[in-house]
């Protein structure tokens, strides 16, 4: 990507949008043929977003995090539109968030003509003027980016869970759009993107960098070459904690009665560490649900904790001994919302996505060996059938 801008014509203005701060430096030092342009607020006057549109506005080349991206609204959409520029995405993103309001008040807001839920469950304010406390919803309806998630979302039936969706039309004002990411048909940008009927192509990178239409063959390439790498645990007894298909999964660790299980894989995180890897405490990359790291965490390898969705992240590339212990599954409430409209996440998929991403953090980035421990079996069969196919 960094190839593709520098050679681009000086005519050409990018975004690109990042998901981490220490990113941003490293791609204004790389790409040397385009100045890039960071948001400040000194420049601001104390905000970040009235710097970027100000920049936006002169048509300059732009680099921030995927935090600012999500505040797009109509205004920056415009400028966008106008000044032509193109997006580049390092990963995709979530296009949505939850926000839970009491039924009492939606049930309120119904009664009195101010809302309404459309089939595919997108709510629309109906009132052409308004000002109260209920001026976000009518700001998110109006935009066609707040949807009702359906039944059974909440185990409190006080509750209606909505979902924000990032506005659709912020996407079509780029006259390009490059997403870099792997596995992107497991990802919720996906998902979105066929609600929304946006079409896209899938490219390949070759081993000099280029961007090639989309072949199977290069990435068979890659997978023989990381098979060749990873050792994975197949110790019955480290691996029987996590035989059952949702062991490990966020539900299974907010279970009560499942705390004693979490004390055994706390236990077998440890051993593996210490008596069956021996790894030294600069060797150590592991993960679990941010939640739940303390209560798995152990002396010698505390501090290789990194979170599971870690994507962007080069500074890990000397750790050669992993763990990974959860169970990717997404959030209920947007598999439900996808499903509602026709599209079902493909869970596996994303799942052996982020399990890729975060492994790749490791010393396998340089082409290095690592072991890895991998206690859920649904994860570790996941990954064991892509590495072999």
């Amino acid at each position: 990507m960094i190839n593709l801008i520098n050679d681009s014509p000086d005519s050409e203005s990018f975004l690109y949008i990042t998901p981490y701060l220490r990113e941003v430096n490293r791609i204004k030092g790389e790409c040397k043929q385009k100045h890039f342009y960071e948001p400040d607020t000194q420049y601001g006057h104390g905000s970040k977003y009235r710097d970027l549109q100000k920049m936006l506005s002169d048509g300059r080349n732009i680099v921030s995090t995927h935090a600012l991206f999500m505040k797009f609204n109509e205004t920056v959409e415009a400028i966008i539109s106008a000044k032509g520029y193109s997006l580049a995405l390092d990963e995709s993103f979530s296009p949505l968030t939850t926000r839970n309001i009491k039924k009492d008040d939606f049930d309120m807001l119904k009664r009195d003509g101010n809302i309404e839920v459309d089939l595919r469950g997108f709510i629309h304010w109906l009132k052409p003027t308004y000002d109260g406390v209920w001026d976000w919803m009518k700001y998110y309806a109006d935009k066609n980016c707040l949807m009702l998630s359906g039944n059974g979302d909440s185990l409190d039936k006080s509750v209606i869970v909505t979902v924000w969706l990032f506005p659709i039309d912020v996407l079509r004002a780029f006259k390009q759009i490059y997403v870099m990411t792997y596995k992107f048909g497991g990802s919720l940008l996906y998902s979105y993107l066929k609600m929304h009927g946006m079409d896209y192509e899938l490219m390949s990178m070759d081993d000099s960098y280029n961007i090639v239409p989309y072949d199977i063959n290069i990435e068979i390439v890659d997978r023989k070459r990381a098979s060749k790498l990873i050792n994975i645990c197949t110790s019955d007894n480290l691996n029987a904690i996590g035989d059952s298909y949702y062991a490990l999964s966020k539900s299974w660790f907010s279970k009560r009665e499942n705390q004693p299980l979490v004390e055994i894989l706390k236990g077998n995180l440890y051993n593996w560490y210490r008596n069956v890897v021996h790894t030294k405490s600069d060797e150590a990359l592991w993960t679990t649900f941010s939640a739940y790291k303390h209560a798995i965490q152990g002396k010698g390898f505390t501090k290789g904790f990194i979170e599971c969705n870690a994507r962007a992240v080069n500074e890990y590339r000397q750790r050669s001994k992993l763990a990974y212990c959860l169970n990717r599954f997404e959030v209920p409430t947007y598999v439900n919302l996808f499903q509602h409209n026709g599209i079902i996440v493909n869970e596996d998929e994303l799942g052996l996505s982020d399990l890729i991403q975060w492994v790749w953090r490791g010393a396998i980035r340089e082409g290095n060996p690592i072991e890895l421990y991998l206690p859920s079996s649904r994860m570790r069969g996941l990954l064991t059938s892509w590495l072999q196919t």
